[in-house]
């Protein structure tokens, strides 16, 4: 038997029910789908569960599962959301970190992929970077540029065919 240890599932649980017995069901928003699918994605963090993972992210980050599925988070609490905003096409799911002493608030970014709602973790990286001040990892590009005699040297011997 699952107990529900998570507030914001309890609260969601309880409005649902709350329509049941009024007789009528609550309109579910869009915010109440990006906090629900932010507690789904901290479920699978916590479980370490890569399927689940792989459906809760963008395609862009999926890369990434394997490590978040290495990170160790024992002893570490959940994040708490504090409420959702709506911000164009993103939503942010704001939270408090209880395992950090400063109660600096941050958010996590979710936008619709594929008809789904998804956790933007570049997004919500690239957001984070610019509060903390942290520089921005940026792909290996292809800059043009004049090559050196060195290198003209090195392409030609690579490119010749093994001598027989």
């Amino acid at each position: 038997m699952v107990i529900a240890d998570d507030m914001g599932v309890m609260r969601w649980i309880g409005a649902l029910a709350l329509g049941l017995v009024s007789g009528c069901t609550p309109e579910v928003t869009p915010e109440m789908v990006a906090q629900q699918r932010f507690e789904e994605f901290q479920d699978a963090l916590f479980q370490r569960d890569r399927s689940a993972l792989h459906k809760l992210v963008c395609n862009d980050a999926r890369r990434a599962v394997p490590g978040l599925c290495k990170a160790s988070l024992s002893g570490r609490k959940r994040l708490v959301v504090t409420g959702v905003t709506r911000q164009a096409h993103e939503y942010r799911v704001h939270v408090e970190d209880p395992n950090r002493a400063s109660a600096e608030e941050v958010f996590y970014v979710l936008t619709k992929e594929d008809g789904h709602m998804r956790v933007d973790l570049l997004t919500t990286m690239r957001y984070l970077g610019r509060r903390t001040g942290a520089r921005r990892v940026s792909r290996p590009a292809l800059v043009p540029g004049k090559l050196s005699r060195a290198q003209i040297e090195q392409a030609q011997q690579t490119a010749r065919p093994p001598s027989r």
